[in-house]
């Protein structure tokens, strides 16, 4: 998920994904899921400077999603590769 583009996020939007995206998201999968979110370095400061970023971390890892987030393509493809084998 590229959310490099995206504008600052406001507490609706975290509110939002907490409290209907992620419980829809875990409801719906039945198979292991891999998010790999890319974030800019100044939105992955703000997030970690915020406290989201934990908040985040924690809140995605759900059986049988797994989530993380990535500052590079490269990254985020060797990450989804390594766990799909």
């Amino acid at each position: 998920m590229d959310v490099r583009g995206r504008g600052r996020s406001e507490k609706e939007d975290h509110d939002w994904y907490f409290q209907e995206f992620l419980p829809f998201l875990f409801n719906q999968v039945n198979k292991n899921y891999y998010l790999a979110y890319l974030v800019t370095p100044t939105y992955y400061n703000l997030l970690e400077k915020e406290g989201l970023l934990t908040k985040l971390a924690t809140a995605l890892q759900h059986d049988p999603v797994q989530s993380k987030f990535f500052l590079s393509e490269p990254e985020a493809i060797n990450w989804l590769r390594s766990v799909k084998s």
